[in-house]
C-alpha cells in the first residue's frame, strides 16, 4: 500500500512538473523571467505535493517535495532553489507536527545537493546522463533516510523500517524521470531561443538585403520575399506572398520565369539568367531547396544589373570612339605624307607646264593640250590641299575673330552653294565670345556642311547655322573621347535631310568615303572638316538619325591673345627679275632642276644642292655672295631649319625661303607659320616661285 501511496504521489509530481514546463517554457531563460519565476514555480509544485501527501502517523507526511527541491536547484540554481526551498520550508513549518524538523531539514539538503549539481552541470555536462542523475537522486533520499533519524523516538524506526526501501527505489528512479522532463523541455528551449535567433537574423538579411531574395514553393508561388520587392513591384510584401508569377510579372516574363522554375524542381539544378523588367535588367540565379531528399522548395537571389549594363555599354562606345580617333589619326598621317608626295610630283607638271606655255613657237593645239594639263594639275593641287586640311598640315594664318561677323561677311556666298528651293535660316548667338581660327578655315568648314545638307535634302528643305557659347566641365569630357574641360564657341549646322545610320556615321570623316553618286563628290569634304577642327585644337559632335535630318554642332576654344602679323601678299602676274645668286637645297632632282630653269630665266645665278652636305660645302666654299636660301623643309640628315643655322654660321646676313608639300613641326608650329618664317607652299607656279623669291629678297632686315 505504501508502494502504491508513493507512486501516485509521484505521479502528482510529474504531472505538475510538466504544468511548470508548459508555464515556463514560454517565458524565455532570461534572469527574472526563469529564475525568479521557476523559484516561485517549483516553491508552488512543492507546496501542492505537499497537500496531498503520504500519512505515515499524525505530524509525519511524506510526499515529493525532496525531488522537486533537488531539481530546482539543478535546473534552476541557486535563485530558483533558495525560492522554492523557502516556499516550501515555510509551508511545513506551518503544518506542524512531529516530523516538521525532518521535513525542514529535507528541503534544505535537497536545494543544496541540487545546488551543488547545478554548479558541477556546467563543467562537467556529462551529469546530466542516466546514471549520474540516478547517483544525483540517490544521494538525495539515502540523506533523507538518515534524516528519519530526527523524528520523535516513538516513531524513528517505525519509519524507517515502513519507507527506507520503499524511497530508495522509487524516489532516485522518479528523480530521474523528472529530470528528464526538464531535460527535454530545456531542450526545446534551447531550440526555440535558435530559431527565434536564426529567424531574426533572416528577418533583418530580408528587410536590409541590397540584392533580391525570394523562396517558392513547389505550386511556384512565392513563401518569402526580401523587402527591396515591394519597391520592385510597388506592393506591400504582405500582398505578393502566396501569389503566382502571373500575378506579379508581365505576362511573357512570367511564363519564361515559370518555365525556369519547373525545369530546377524537375532537373534540381542551379540555373542563372538575365531578365528585364520595366526597363531595368537583371540577373537571376535559382536553386532547388530538398526537405526530406525531395526538391520542396526553390530559392534564389536576384541582382540589378541595369548600371553594369550601361557601363558595358558606355565603355564599348568610348572604347569605339577611341578607336575611330586612333584610326583618324592613322589615317591623317598616311594622308599628309600622301598629299605631299604628290605635291612634288605636281610642282614639276606645273611648272613645265607653264614653262613650255611661255614658249611662243607653239600651235595652237599644243598650247589647249599643255592648257589642260595645267587645268587638272591645279585640280589635283586642290585635292591635296583638302588631304592636307584633313591631315592638320595644311598653313593657317589665325586671327581672333567673332564667327557671328566672319560668317556675315560670307553669307552671301554660302547661299549660292545651296540653291533657291532650300531655306538658309542664319541665328547669330548672343554675346559670342571669340575664338582664334584662320577666317578662311570657316569658310571651308561651312561650304562642305553646306553642300552635304543640301545633298542630303530632296526638294525643299531648311538648314539652319548657329552659334553659341558651350562650356564643358570634366564630368562631361570624361565620358567624351577627346573632349577637355573648358569654355568654347560652338557653330552648329542643321538640316532636315535624309539623315544617316549608324554604319553611315561611323565613317564619315574618312578621306574618300562619301555615299554620293559616282562624280558628285570627291569623299574629302568631311574630312577636311573634321582636319581643321583637330588643328585648331577644337572638337566636333554630330547627330543624325536615318530621315530625321543631320546636325553637327563644332567647338572652337576661346582665345583673347594678340596674333601674329604674317604678311601674305598674293602674288602679281608681272615677273620680277634679279641677277643674285640663290642656292636651291631640294632632295628631289626634279623640283631642284625645275626651280634652277624657272630662276635662271629671270636672271638669277643659281646653284643647286640635293643634300645638306653639299650644302653646307657650297656655303663654306663658293667664292661669291649667296644672298638667298630656297630649301625643302623636310630633308636627309637633318630638316631645312637646322640647316639654315648652320649655314648662318658661314653665311650670318643670308635670307631664306621654305617650301614644302607639307608643313613639319620643325618649321611650323602645328601647322601655324611662326613670325618671320617665310614660306611657300607646293605646288607652285612661275609666278607665285618668282614673286616670292623676289619679295624676301627685297626684304630689308629688321
Amino acid at each position: 500500500m505504501i508502494f502504491i501511496d508513493l507512486i501516485h504521489n509521484i505521479a502528482l509530481l510529474v504531472a505538475l512538473s510538466v504544468i511548470y514546463q508548459l508555464i515556463i517554457g514560454n517565458k524565455g531563460n532570461k534572469f527574472f523571467h526563469y529564475h525568479i519565476l521557476s523559484g516561485f514555480l517549483f516553491g508552488g509544485v512543492g507546496v501542492i505535493a505537499m497537500m496531498t501527501p503520504l500519512h505515515l502517523m499524525p505530524g509525519i507526511i511524506f510526499d515529493g517535495r525532496s525531488i522537486i527541491l533537488g531539481v530546482s536547484g539543478l535546473f534552476g540554481g541557486p535563485v530558483a532553489a533558495g525560492i522554492a526551498g523557502t516556499i516550501c520550508a515555510l509551508y511545513r513549518q506551518w503544518l506542524g507536527g512531529g516530523g516538521a524538523v525532518m521535513g525542514v531539514s529535507v528541503i534544505a539538503e535537497a536545494s543544496m545537493i541540487g545546488v551543488i549539481f547545478y554548479k558541477l552541470r556546467r563543467r562537467f555536462p556529462q551529469i546530466m546522463n542516466f546514471f549520474p542523475l540516478l547517483g544525483f537522486g540517490f544521494l538525495i533520499h539515502v540523506i533523507m533516510v538518515l534524516m528519519m533519524l530526527l523524528l520523535p523516538a516513538g516513531a524513528r524506526l517505525n519509519t524507517i523500517r515502513q519507507l527506507a526501501i520503499p524511497v530508495l527505489l522509487i524516489y532516485p528512479i522518479a528523480t530521474v524521470v523528472v529530470c528528464k522532463v526538464f531535460l527535454d523541455q530545456e531542450e526545446k528551449i534551447k531550440n526555440l531561443s535558435a530559431l527565434r535567433e536564426s529567424e531574426k537574423i533572416f528577418k533583418t538579411f530580408m528587410d536590409n538585403s541590397p540584392i533580391y531574395v525570394f523562396f517558392k514553393d513547389d505550386k511556384i508561388r512565392s513563401v518569402r520575399l526580401s523587402s527591396n520587392y515591394e519597391k520592385m513591384l510597388g506592393k506591400p510584401i504582405d500582398e505578393l506572398l502566396g501569389k503566382t508569377m502571373y500575378d506579379l510579372f508581365p505576362s511573357e516574363l512570367a511564363k519564361k520565369m515559370v518555365a525556369d522554375d519547373l525545369k530546377i524542381l524537375l532537373e534540381e539544378k542551379h540555373i542563372t539568367v538575365e531578365e528585364e523588367f520595366n526597363g531595368r535588367f537583371y540577373t537571376t540565379t535559382k536553386f532547388p531547396i530538398h526537405i526530406e531528399g525531395k526538391p520542396t522548395y526553390l530559392a534564389g537571389f536576384t541582382i540589378d544589373i541595369t548600371e553594369r549594363k550601361q557601363a558595358e555599354k558606355e565603355k564599348e562606345r568610348m572604347q569605339a570612339q577611341l578607336l575611330q580617333a586612333q584610326k583618324m589619326e592613322a589615317v591623317g598621317q598616311l594622308a599628309g605624307g600622301v598629299a605631299h608626295d604628290f605635291n612634288n610630283m605636281l610642282t614639276v607638271i606645273i611648272g613645265h607646264a607653264e614653262i613650255a606655255l611661255n614658249e611662243t613657237e607653239l600651235n595652237e593645239p599644243l598650247a589647249a593640250d599643255l592648257k589642260e594639263i595645267l587645268k587638272a594639275a591645279r585640280h589635283s593641287a586642290e585635292l591635296t590641299q583638302q588631304l592636307l586640311g584633313f591631315a592638320r598640315k595644311q598653313i593657317i594664318r589665325p586671327k581672333i575673330v567673332n564667327l557671328n561677323n566672319v560668317i556675315s561677311e560670307i553669307l552671301k556666298m554660302i547661299k549660292r552653294l545651296i540653291g533657291e528651293d532650300i531655306d538658309l535660316k542664319w541665328t547669330p548667338g548672343k554675346d559670342l565670345w571669340n575664338t582664334k581660327i584662320d577666317p578662311a578655315q570657316i569658310n571651308q568648314i561651312l561650304a562642305n556642311l553646306l553642300v552635304n545638307a543640301r545633298d542630303a535634302i530632296v526638294g525643299n528643305g531648311k538648314i539652319t547655322i548657329e552659334t553659341g557659347n558651350a562650356e564643358f566641365d570634366q564630368s562631361y569630357c570624361e565620358n567624351h573621347v577627346g573632349f577637355t574641360p573648358g569654355q568654347y564657341v560652338m557653330l552648329s549646322v542643321s538640316d532636315d535631310g535624309c539623315g544617316m545610320d549608324k554604319k553611315t556615321l561611323s565613317r564619315i570623316y574618312e578621306p574618300f568615303y562619301t555615299t554620293k553618286s559616282q562624280n558628285m563628290g570627291t569623299g574629302l569634304g568631311l574630312a577636311t572638316v573634321y582636319g581643321i577642327i583637330k588643328q585648331n585644337n577644337g572638337f566636333i559632335n554630330v547627330y543624325s538619325e536615318p530621315g530625321s535630318g543631320t546636325t553637327f554642332r563644332i567647338y572652337f576654344t576661346t582665345d583673347h591673345t594678340i596674333s601674329s602679323k604674317i604678311k601674305i601678299d598674293t602674288p602679281t602676274e608681272i615677273l620680277s627679275k634679279g641677277t643674285e645668286t640663290i642656292l636651291i637645297i631640294e632632295d628631289e632632282q626634279a623640283i631642284s632642276d625645275l626651280a634652277k630653269i624657272i630662276l635662271e630665266k629671270q636672271g638669277y645665278n643659281v646653284l643647286v644642292a640635293n643634300t645638306p652636305v653639299m650644302a653646307l660645302d657650297l656655303v663654306e666654299n663658293h667664292p661669291d655672295d649667296i644672298h638667298l636660301v630656297l630649301s625643302d623643309v623636310v630633308l636627309p640628315e637633318m630638316n631645312g631649319r637646322e640647316l639654315l643655322n648652320r649655314i648662318k654660321v658661314f653665311r650670318p646676313n643670308i635670307k631664306s625661303l621654305f617650301m614644302s608639300g607639307y608643313t613639319a613641326n620643325v618649321i611650323v608650329h602645328r601647322g601655324i607659320l611662326e613670325e618671320g618664317v617665310q614660306f611657300i607652299q607646293k605646288p607652285f607656279n612661275i609666278n607665285v616661285l618668282v614673286n616670292r623669291v623676289r619679295e624676301v629678297l627685297d626684304q630689308k632686315k629688321p
